[in-house]
């Protein structure tokens, strides 16, 4: 692979057909291979493997802050240790002391722990104290590294990691972080916050886990109020209570309360509700058996809450064990009601056809989020013409519809006659979806005048956010009918084709009558520098009018272009376009400062000092000195200082300390 990769891209002409047939025959933007030395953008965009090649090729690479942090989420260890040298041994600013911690903490927060191990064992790196690091470190569940920053740093400064390692349910965790030495704060933790120990350990499921925490704040207890074992729980009824609302999410957690605590330590009634709240059969058939739940004291609002959780076979069952009726059901249960509505049709007959629940709007309503079988069956419950008359009910229907990627039910709804209040919100449609839903609607229900602003909104989108060409084509085709001012395309999907480099896009329309003239040309010219499309740029000042002399004549009457160009890292556009400016032209000092000293382009930045018109300026230069030295891009400080550029700000300080 590196013997092709040499023979093909050291040829110059091979190297040079190749980039153009990228550039004509793909329908999106390119990116030359010489700038793509932001680390930044290598990893935010995943091109994992065109960063090894780089980095093994030795070539010219750019690490900032943001970077940095990347680096170190990677999941790739050997990409991360290459990267890693690459950072700690370049002009870009090494990883120190100052900010490792925080570099760790993104790789304990990404789970990376070859990453860490590298860096504790082949650099050597001793842990500062950081609680935050910690924390992730617990959460990981790696013992070995929670007990090397145990040593390194001695003690636990809060509270936080003694709820994370009962989370884990790994019982030498628990015990590394609950016997390490608690300093100041960390001493009184088993006293200030045993409530929350104790509900975490309960509500782990497991009660050895309990057992092993009880334990701990029972020492505490009487380390702090007598040389006694304490028992905290029994001498604490309001503790108890919320341990034991905790049990109930599980049987074995509830059995051992009741048997060890007894159930009257909270009401019978909220005993109830929790245990229909978690739906557990095994839980309620042992509150059956110990005779706590009977007929007598199974209330209605225990069934409700059934309901309202979707525990229908629990609700069932407790109904005919206690030979109760169906109907009528539970007051003021409704399907909308559900905390997590039932997805099941059965189940939805169930609440209609056997508990008798009145339908109601909200019902139909709530139905639009979950699937098109359930808002047809509770669609049909009620008399369409009632539905179709209250526009807020239909608004908020195909909102929610397409809010959930439901366009079948939008669908439904133009087969039955409702077709207003879709066309407005079709922009909120997925891309992969807006073929399909246009073809289907447009069968159903013609758009009016009113719709076509929606319609061009949408084909814009699809055109910025899909390069499929073939899909594209079947779009317009389906819009274009609707359209009668043409010109609306300019602004609509003209524009956001040049700002994605669909060069095939602009060709189509061009080719089909929609080509704008000299005069309204100029925005989709921008858009082209804006998002770095040379071809589409070139095409458009080369190829497609005779004469570009009105165009010329915009483009450098001011130079927003080429800021644009600056502004957004597109080298290649800026060198195309700025030999079309007179020798005299200029840029707004602040803005351009700003914009190069946020990128971090070295090539930018040699480009533009190399320029007649940027040279002198030493304002710009001392102020991009500045801004590059605050962000850490210290091989453009290196270069520039080299150039004898001065940080203008920074000298005014020391003039002036009171600045």
């Amino acid at each position: 692979m590196d013997r092709l990769f040499k023979e093909v891209f050291q040829n110059a002409f091979l190297r040079k057909k190749i980039f153009y047939q990228v550039a004509n025959d793909v329908n999106c933007k390119t990116r030359s291979y010489k700038y793509c030395f932001d680390v930044y953008w290598l990893l935010r965009k995943k091109y994992y493997s065109l960063l090894q090649l780089k980095l093994k090729h030795n070539e010219y690479l750019t690490f900032n802050k943001q970077a940095q942090e990347l680096i170190f989420q990677l999941q790739d260890t050997n990409l991360f240790i290459e990267c890693y040298k690459r950072l700690n041994f370049s002009s870009c600013g090494q990883v120190d002391s100052a900010n490792s911690v925080a570099l760790l903490i993104n790789a304990a927060r990404g789970r990376n722990r070859g990453n860490i191990y590298y860096f504790l064992e082949k650099i050597n790196y001793k842990f500062s104290r950081s609680m935050i690091l910690l924390q992730y470190l617990v959460e990981m569940n790696d013992v070995p590294l929670v007990r090397e920053y145990l040593k390194q740093t001695k003690y636990v400064e809060d509270e936080i990691p003694f709820y994370l390692a009962i989370e884990t349910k790994n019982t030498e965790m628990i015990k590394l972080i609950f016997d390490a030495p608690r300093k100041d704060y960390g001493i009184k933790v088993f006293e200030k916050h045993r409530e929350r120990l104790l509900t975490k350990a309960m509500a782990s499921g497991d009660i050895n886990i309990f057992n092993m925490v009880r334990n701990y704040v029972d020492e505490a207890a009487s380390s702090f109020f007598s040389f006694k074992k304490a028992n905290v729980l029994a001498n604490d009824q309001i503790l108890l209570s919320r341990v034991f609302n905790t049990s109930i999410r599980s049987t074995n957690t509830m059995k051992y309360m009741i048997e060890n605590y007894g159930a009257s330590v909270i009401s019978r009634e909220n005993m109830f509700i929790l245990v229909a709240t978690h739906g557990c059969r095994e839980s309620v058939e042992y509150l059956i058996d110990s005779k706590i739940l009977t007929k007598e004291t199974y209330c209605e609002v225990m069934a409700k809450t059934l309901l309202c959780y979707g525990h229908f076979q629990l609700h069932e069952f407790l109904q005919i064990k206690f030979n109760l009726p169906f109907v009528p059901a539970p007051k003021d249960f409704n399907y909308f009601r559900m905390l997590n509505p039932t997805k099941s049709l059965d189940e939805v007959k169930y609440i209609y056809e056997t508990l008798k629940v009145f339908p109601r709007f909200d019902d139909l309503e709530k139905s639009a989020s979950i699937s098109l079988d359930i808002f047809k069956y509770i669609f049909h419950l009620f008399d369409p013409a009632t539905v179709v008359a209250d526009e807020t009910l239909v608004n908020s229907i195909v909102t929610k519809a397409l809010t959930n990627n439901h366009f079948d039910i939008i669908i439904f709804l133009f087969q039955n006659g409702i077709t207003r209040s879709v066309w407005g919100r079709l922009e909120s449609l997925p891309i992969s979806q807006t073929i399909y839903f246009i073809q289907q609607c447009f069968k159903l229900c013609t758009p009016s005048p009113q719709h076509v602003p929606h319609l061009l909104e949408t084909l814009g989108k699809f055109i910025q956010f899909n390069s499929d060409f073939k899909m594209f084509k079947t779009l317009f085709n389906e819009i274009y009918p609707f359209v009668d001012d043409k010109k609306l395309f300019y602004g609509s999907c003209l524009c956001p084709a040049a700002r994605a480099g669909r060069l095939k896009v602009i060709k189509f329309f061009f080719d089909n009558g929609l080509k704008p003239d000299q005069k309204s040309v100029f925005p989709i010219v921008l858009e082209s520098a804006r998002g770095g499309s040379l071809v589409v740029l070139k095409y458009i000042l080369e190829k497609s009018y005779q004469d570009t002399q009105e165009i010329m004549n915009q483009m450098t009457s001011d130079s927003s272009i080429l800021m644009n160009a600056i502004a957004n890292d597109n080298l290649d556009c800026l060198e195309y376009l700025i030999p079309m400016f007179p020798p005299n032209f200029s840029i707004p000092t602040y803005s351009l400062a700003s914009s190069l000293g946020s990128s971090g382009n070295l090539f930018m930045i040699k480009y533009l000092y190399g320029l007649s018109a940027f040279s002198t300026n030493t304002t710009l230069f001392g102020q991009v000195l500045h801004e590059c030295r605050m962000n850490g891009y210290f091989d453009i400080v290196r270069y520039l200082l080299e150039k004898g550029v001065q940080d203008l700000e920074c000298n005014l300080r020391l003039m002036n300390p009171l600045l």
